[in-house]
């Protein structure tokens, strides 16, 4: 270390670029006077932060060029890798249309189907207008129509539902704007109250993350309740920030439809309600 002449007369905290320049710096210029040693720490830091932001560079680099070969693969080092964001809800956002209801209508037996109709009735009439919150809908038709069914089963039937039937139903500007983030790239993140049952297959398929409702099973069997929370309001930001550090993103996009989606466009810095900017 230098001596007494070479010392800040101020306070100075160092920094970690200067701390290696002293770490390296040739003993014989300990006794040079403060400006010339001060002169010399300068540039050799500068010199060390210059490599240290090629050698990053390069990292980031190399790991966007895998990323784009290998769909689907999220580094231990997002904040190396991923400078923006993207939150997207599903349905009606990606979506023209709800598809909960349909897989639901589309695995259920037709028996099943009319007798549920019946007991269900008042519920659907208190949903349809508002007395009945469609995260208490949607736990209903799962204990109705998927109770003691085969997870295996429906994992198959999600499958080919993702495969069959949501192609159909994707907007065009969603699936452009999904594309722009991926080709710019972004973290991109669905974060939808529907099964992941469908979702998994169709996001793996896009190479995206998912964070989604899942269904408690026991053995090959499901139990029709819910693994946690319903992933809707407050539950779709807590996930998000369970899963990520938002400060690691320079920027951060989301796009959702309804007050379900509320907390998520709040954490957003550039914000899509309906696909229109707020």
């Amino acid at each position: 270390m230098s001596d007494q002449s070479t010392v800040p007369k101020q306070p100075h905290e160092w920094t970690e670029y200067e701390l290696m320049a002293l770490a390296d710096m040739p003993t014989g210029l300990n006794n040079w006077e403060a400006d010339k040693f001060w002169t010399f720490i300068s540039e050799l830091a500068t010199k060390y932060e210059a490599q240290d932001v090629l050698k990053k560079q390069q990292e980031r680099e190399y790991l966007l060029a895998f990323a784009a070969e290998n769909p689907g693969y999220v580094p231990n080092n997002p904040e190396l890798v991923f400078t923006d964001l993207a939150l997207f809800d599903f349905d009606g956002t990606v979506t023209s249309c709800d598809t909960f209801t349909p897989f639901i209508k589309q695995v259920i037996s037709p028996a099943l189907l009319f007798w549920g109709r019946l007991v269900l009735l008042p519920v659907i009439a208190a949903y349809r207008i508002g007395m009945v919150s469609s995260s208490r809908m949607r736990r209903l038709l799962v204990k109705l129509a998927l109770t003691g069914r085969s997870k295996m089963e429906l994992e198959r039937l999600g499958l080919s539902y993702a495969t069959k039937f949501l192609p159909t139903v994707i907007r065009p500007l969603a699936m452009k704007k999904l594309q722009w983030h991926l080709a710019a790239g972004d973290r991109v993140v669905l974060v939808s109250a529907s099964l992941d049952l469908y979702l998994k297959p169709w996001c793996d398929h896009m190479g995206i993350e998912l964070l989604s409702a899942s269904l408690e099973a026991e053995g090959d069997r499901l139990t029709g309740y819910y693994n946690g929370p319903d992933c809707c309001g407050a539950e779709k930001a807590s996930r998000v920030k369970a899963l990520l550090k938002l400060s690691h993103f320079d920027r951060i996009y989301a796009y959702g439809d309804t007050k379900e989606d509320h907390e998520l466009l709040a954490l957003a810095d550039e914000k899509y309600y309906q696909w229109k900017r707020m």
